[in-house]
């Protein structure tokens, strides 16, 4: 099975990144994969020249793998705004070497996007959507595209991001502080700065005993400077962005993970955090409240409700047994998650839309090759 993958940079911050490195490193051992660049922020916000060239070269390697290859599927990762317009361009292509293509989204703004387009703008993105097989990352945003984009259910798949499973997590008992962790884009749509203005009205003695971690990149010096006027500055550590080691590490040594978006797919870090038995605070949004069932593996708020946000951490700081019950529980309810579950399931996507087959033994492996871990 040949399939043609596009997307950004592996090297992107944050989750498609991730997502296309769980697929490239788990799928290859069973079919043959190749991925094509339609976008480079690894080095941050490319300018509109270098925009223009990256997806100009993808258009030219794109086209000479179709001229080239047999290739039975077009695997292309969709967020919104440029994006869109990179991959329906890509998907017209495709479709008139008449390959099929999924198009696998992952747009934490999308209805958004899609409800500020004219007319004309919405009736293309629905003609793509009606022309391809689509992977939506929980249930509510599968029910989002039929409804709003006329998308055939029968062409429909959920597909949950992947986590890696540590094997074994630390029982956090000796820690001096609770350790309140952030993980993500540094913005509003994350909810930062409300974190932050949450974190300012919990009782000094509770403030004492945590402390703030926030690692990631954006409008880092807003964050810096908000709290600053907070006087919480010296409850608080920036990292900036880290890698997979050092997230593992912070994940490891985390007492709370915090997520207070106002908009979201089914985000990676939450995912992460919880596979390491740390308890979130997050919101119901996107696909967050199929994952998290507040008072049971974590807390839900709704987003920019700081006293409630508060009020969340203020219990999770001060019940030492609450948030490990609730994190052993955060921790299975992803165990499913693992990726050889991932790569089971999307290898079942792929047979399905291209009727062919993986080899018995091959699909057997798939539980047995631990080498699908990243």
């Amino acid at each position: 099975m040949n399939i043609l993958i596009a997307g950004p940079s592996l090297e992107e911050q944050g989750g498609m990144g991730s997502v296309q490195q769980h697929i490239i490193k788990g799928i290859s051992p069973y079919a043959n994969l190749k991925h094509v660049v339609t976008w480079d922020g690894s080095s941050g916000k490319p300018s509109l020249w270098a925009t223009i060239m990256i997806f100009s070269k993808s258009v030219l390697i794109f086209l000479r793998e179709l001229l080239k290859t047999k290739v039975d599927l077009v695997h292309l990762h969709v967020s919104e705004r440029g994006s869109v317009a990179r991959h329906l361009i890509l998907m017209t292509i495709a479709l008139v070497f008449q390959k099929p293509v999924l198009l696998h989204t992952h747009g934490s703004e999308f209805h958004l996007f899609y409800n500020r387009l004219p007319l004309l703008a919405k009736s293309l993105v629905d003609w793509g959507v009606q022309r391809s097989f689509l992977i939506s990352l929980s249930d509510s945003w599968e029910s989002w595209y039929i409804e709003h984009c006329s998308l055939d259910p029968e062409k429909s798949f959920v597909l949950k991001n992947p986590v890696n499973f540590p094997v074994e997590i630390p029982q956090r008992t000796n820690a001096d502080r609770v350790k309140i962790v952030f993980l993500g884009k540094i913005n509003q749509r994350k909810g930062v700065f409300d974190l932050l203005h949450a974190f300012s009205q919990l009782q000094p003695q509770l403030q004492a005993q945590a402390r703030l971690i926030f690692a990631g990149s954006g409008d880092n010096e807003e964050l810096l400077e908000l709290a600053r006027s907070l006087d919480i500055y010296s409850h608080m550590n920036l990292l900036g962005w880290i890698n997979t080691v050092q997230r593992d590490q912070l994940l490891a040594d985390a007492s709370i993970f915090l997520l207070p978006s106002y908009n979201e797919g089914l985000p990676m870090a939450l995912l992460e955090a919880m596979a390491f038995g740390v308890p979130p605070v997050t919101t119901s949004v996107g696909g967050i409240p199929e994952v998290v069932i507040s008072g049971v593996n974590g807390i839900i708020v709704n987003p920019g409700d700081i006293k409630n946000l508060t009020e969340a951490i203020a219990t999770l700081i001060s019940q030492a047994d609450l948030r490990k019950k609730m994190g052993y529980q955060a921790r299975e309810s992803v165990r499913s998650l693992s990726t050889e579950n991932y790569v089971k399931s999307l290898l079942e996507i792929y047979c399905k839309i291209t009727n062919l087959e993986i080899v018995p033994e091959q699909y057997k492996s798939i539980v047995e090759n631990k080498a699908v871990n990243i």
